[in-house]
Protein backbone atom coordinates (compact mmCIF):
# COMPACT_ATOMS: atom_id res chain seq x y z
CA UNK A 1 0.00 0.00 0.00
CA UNK A 2 1.66 3.61 -1.14
CA UNK A 3 1.19 6.61 0.59
CA UNK A 4 -1.32 7.93 -1.91
CA UNK A 5 -3.84 5.12 -0.80
CA UNK A 6 -3.33 5.93 2.74
CA UNK A 7 -3.95 9.58 1.94
CA UNK A 8 -7.01 8.55 0.12
CA UNK A 9 -8.16 6.32 3.18
CA UNK A 10 -8.28 9.32 5.50
CA UNK A 11 -9.44 11.29 3.29
CA UNK A 12 -12.41 8.92 3.11
CA UNK A 13 -12.39 9.09 6.64
CA UNK A 14 -12.06 12.68 7.38
CA UNK A 15 -15.18 13.19 4.99
CA UNK A 16 -17.25 10.45 7.74
CA UNK A 17 -16.32 11.85 10.63
CA UNK A 18 -17.86 15.30 9.27
CA UNK A 19 -20.66 13.26 8.33
CA UNK A 20 -21.03 11.99 11.48
CA UNK A 21 -20.75 15.30 13.25
CA UNK A 22 -23.41 16.97 11.29
CA UNK A 23 -25.70 13.82 11.33
CA UNK A 24 -25.64 13.78 15.29
CA UNK A 25 -26.41 17.34 15.57
CA UNK A 26 -29.44 17.48 12.85
CA UNK A 27 -30.23 14.00 12.92
CA UNK A 28 -29.83 12.24 15.85
CA UNK A 29 -32.94 12.20 18.70
CA UNK A 30 -32.28 13.54 22.02
CA UNK A 31 -32.24 10.82 24.69
CA UNK A 32 -31.78 11.08 28.49
CA UNK A 33 -33.75 12.94 31.20
CA UNK A 34 -33.48 16.17 32.73
CA UNK A 35 -29.76 17.93 32.61
CA UNK A 36 -28.55 15.22 30.43
CA UNK A 37 -31.03 15.31 27.81
CA UNK A 38 -29.49 15.84 24.24
CA UNK A 39 -25.85 14.94 25.68
CA UNK A 40 -25.46 12.11 23.00
CA UNK A 41 -26.18 14.93 20.39
CA UNK A 42 -22.86 17.00 22.08
CA UNK A 43 -20.86 14.00 22.47
CA UNK A 44 -21.73 13.02 18.85
CA UNK A 45 -20.79 15.75 17.37
CA UNK A 46 -17.28 15.78 19.38
CA UNK A 47 -16.55 12.81 18.56
CA UNK A 48 -16.87 13.23 14.91
CA UNK A 49 -14.67 16.32 15.11
CA UNK A 50 -11.88 14.64 17.04
CA UNK A 51 -11.57 11.65 14.64
CA UNK A 52 -12.14 14.17 11.68
CA UNK A 53 -9.59 16.30 13.04
CA UNK A 54 -7.07 13.42 13.79
CA UNK A 55 -7.33 12.40 9.86
CA UNK A 56 -6.56 15.98 8.72
CA UNK A 57 -3.84 16.08 11.31
CA UNK A 58 -2.05 12.89 9.57
CA UNK A 59 -3.42 13.72 6.12
CA UNK A 60 -1.12 16.90 6.44
CA UNK A 61 2.13 15.39 7.96
CA UNK A 62 1.49 12.56 5.12
CA UNK A 63 1.27 15.39 2.21
CA UNK A 64 4.18 17.44 3.32
CA UNK A 65 6.39 17.44 0.34
CA UNK A 66 4.18 16.10 -2.03
CA UNK A 67 4.58 17.88 -5.13
CA UNK A 68 1.41 16.97 -7.13
CA UNK A 69 -1.42 19.82 -6.88
CA UNK A 70 -4.16 17.31 -6.24
CA UNK A 71 -1.79 15.80 -3.09
CA UNK A 72 -1.38 19.22 -1.83
CA UNK A 73 -5.04 20.02 -1.92
CA UNK A 74 -5.47 16.67 -0.59
CA UNK A 75 -3.23 16.79 2.57
CA UNK A 76 -4.26 20.45 2.86
CA UNK A 77 -7.96 20.88 2.39
CA UNK A 78 -9.32 18.64 5.37
CA UNK A 79 -6.86 20.19 8.09
CA UNK A 80 -8.02 23.84 6.73
CA UNK A 81 -11.74 23.21 6.99
CA UNK A 82 -10.81 21.35 10.42
CA UNK A 83 -9.23 24.88 11.58
CA UNK A 84 -11.58 27.01 10.34
CA UNK A 85 -14.85 24.66 11.98
CA UNK A 86 -12.79 24.89 15.38
CA UNK A 87 -11.81 28.59 15.02
CA UNK A 88 -15.54 28.90 14.69
CA UNK A 89 -16.91 26.87 17.39
CA UNK A 90 -14.32 28.98 19.83
CA UNK A 91 -15.32 32.07 17.96
CA UNK A 92 -19.16 31.43 19.32
CA UNK A 93 -18.22 30.11 22.33
CA UNK A 94 -16.59 33.25 23.06
CA UNK A 95 -19.26 35.64 21.58
CA UNK A 96 -22.10 33.68 24.06
CA UNK A 97 -19.66 33.81 27.14
CA UNK A 98 -18.95 37.89 26.39
CA UNK A 99 -22.85 38.62 24.89
CA UNK A 100 -23.99 37.06 28.74
CA UNK A 101 -26.42 39.84 29.91
CA UNK A 102 -26.00 40.69 33.60
CA UNK A 103 -27.94 39.20 36.38
CA UNK A 104 -30.95 41.12 36.82
CA UNK A 105 -31.46 41.20 40.90
CA UNK A 106 -33.50 43.23 42.37
CA UNK A 107 -33.92 44.51 45.52
CA UNK A 108 -36.97 42.78 47.72
CA UNK A 109 -40.31 44.49 48.13
CA UNK A 110 -41.91 46.42 51.39
CA UNK A 111 -41.78 42.98 53.97
CA UNK A 112 -45.40 42.45 55.58
CA UNK A 113 -46.12 40.68 58.43
CA UNK A 114 -46.78 36.83 58.43
CA UNK A 115 -50.14 35.65 57.83
CA UNK A 116 -52.01 34.66 61.19
CA UNK A 117 -52.95 30.87 61.10
CA UNK A 118 -56.16 29.56 61.84
CA UNK A 119 -56.73 27.16 64.69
Amino acid sequence: MDRQHVMQGLFILWVAGMAWSAWSVFGMAPTGDGLVRGINKIFGFLVGQAGAGLCAILLLILGWGRTGRADKWLARGPAVMSLIAALIILGLIAWMRHMQPEPNIQPPGKVTAPAAVAD
